[in-house]
């Protein structure tokens, strides 16, 4: 119900929660008391994150008026009906728009509406990426055995290092390493039918309190602890959710020493995405997890 949902972000709003990006806009967080709270439009809950576990059946005074100020709403946006805790009602079910078409007979014949498709992406083929063209444009000093496991990886993944989404990197004459753009973990992720948006933001402490706050941004003052992100499936009822800590990740080199919020953003969110969706990203590793420079 629109008008519910209108009542709903605007008490929320009030109450200083704001709404996802990434298309999960149906999720609403705010930290409070430096605890991460969340309302979930799309199933009606109302949870908390404590030491990275979500819990909604708890004893929580912010949970338990959350609660009350939900189905306030709701009653008063149908009417003063009775609504369950989770935000349902007894209306019937949507039904998904139609288009009508009147045939010969002028019969009125409904069709689904049609949905546009993302056009398909181009599988690289063995003629792109061979052993030569590996070693003349993006890594000489690789080994035969070094480049078979690359061209394995970017075949089976579909990634294209011409455009940056995986890299070959060696120094010297220690064992190459196989590493996936952050970007190539995103992208993989949008094309998959079943992704419903991330969050993503770092861990900080400011005056021996700990804050999960979105995005990278460290005021003044404050330490930062770590990074955190959460992903959602449309066929999952909860999100995957990655926690990482600077103390374990941070070289104090290169990108971690000019942008650590960025980094540890990125940790985060790589795990995330890889655990969300094994299928297309199982074994595939950022540079910030594996402490090489690209």
């Amino acid at each position: 119900m629109e008008l519910s949902v209108d009542l709903l972000s605007e008490m929320l709003t009030e109450r200083g929660f704001y709404p996802g990006n990434m298309g999960n806009e149906h999720v609403w967080k705010n930290v409070i008391n430096g605890i991460p709270y969340a309302v979930d439009f799309r199933i009606g809950s109302v949870f908390r994150y404590m030491y990275g576990q979500r819990e909604e059946d708890v004893e929580d005074e912010v949970l338990a008026d959350l609660k009350t100020a939900i189905i306030a709403v709701m009653q008063e946006a149908i009417g003063g009906q009775d609504v369950q805790a989770t935000g349902a009602t007894n209306q019937e079910p949507e039904i998904p728009p139609t288009e009508t078409i009147v045939t010969q007979e002028d019969k009125p014949t409904v069709v689904p509406a049609k949905v546009p498709q993302k056009p398909a992406t181009r599988k690289l083929s063995n003629e792109d990426l061979t052993k030569d063209n590996i070693r003349q444009y993006l890594c000489p000093a690789a080994t035969d055995q070094e480049i078979f496991m690359f061209l394995q990886l970017c075949e089976h993944r579909n990634l294209n290092p011409f455009i940056k989404e995986a890299y070959l990197v060696k120094y010297n004459n220690s064992p190459a390493t196989l590493i996936v753009g952050k970007d190539a973990f995103t992208k993989k992720a949008e094309e998959h039918p079943q992704f419903d948006g991330f969050e993503a933001g770092i861990v900080i402490e400011r005056s021996g309190k700990v804050e999960y706050r979105a995005g990278q941004l460290v005021r003044p003052g404050e330490i930062l602890i770590g990074g955190w992100a959460e992903v959602h499936r449309k066929d999952r009822q909860y999100p995957y959710r990655s926690e990482v800590s600077m103390q374990e990740y941070n070289t104090n080199q290169s990108s971690w020493k000019k942008l650590p919020a960025t980094m540890i953003r990125k940790v985060a969110l790589v795990q995330a995405l890889r655990e969300a969706f094994p299928s297309d990203l199982g074994g595939c590793y950022d540079s910030a997890e594996m402490g090489e420079v690209v």
